[in-house]
């Protein structure tokens, strides 16, 4: 799955990085509209997975992890959080989720799951590891 950065996100993030923005926690929401990913999405373009049958994943600054992980036999190093959803009820057609800002309420990122999932019972849940891989940026 390919995380895609929103402009005002990549911005808030990059800003986030140099110390101009305070970090802040991460709503991650389930969406369930078929779109198609490009940069400039905002917040009102996804449709939420219905709010009373999952709860959302929360993720804080301090969640994050720093990974030395192997791709393509080379070493490469991402920071990396897990986010869980639960389901109270069943829900389908899942196709992906996005990041908001809790504070900001600025859409950061998202990124479609390579097949939607279908929660047919309730009680079910869906995890997923989230990596951004940190690369050489020559300027």
């Amino acid at each position: 799955m390919t995380i895609t950065f929103t402009d005002l996100g990549e911005t808030n993030m990059l800003s986030t990085m140099v110390g101009k923005h305070k970090p802040e926690n991460l709503i991650i929401r389930l969406f369930v509209n078929d779109i198609v990913p490009k940069p400039n999405r905002q917040q009102d373009q996804f449709t939420e997975a219905t709010p009373l049958t999952y709860r959302y994943a929360l993720i804080s600054p301090d969640m994050w992890e720093i990974k030395k992980i192997k791709v393509n036999n080379k070493e490469e190093l991402c920071l990396s959080a897990i986010a869980k959803w639960e389901f109270s009820g069943w829900s389908d057609h899942i196709y992906g989720y996005y990041a908001e800002g809790e504070t900001s309420g600025i859409v950061k990122f998202y990124s479609r799951f390579e097949e939607p999932y279908n929660i047919g019972v309730e009680g079910g849940s869906i995890t997923n590891v989230l990596q951004l891989f940190l690369k050489n940026i020559n300027i």
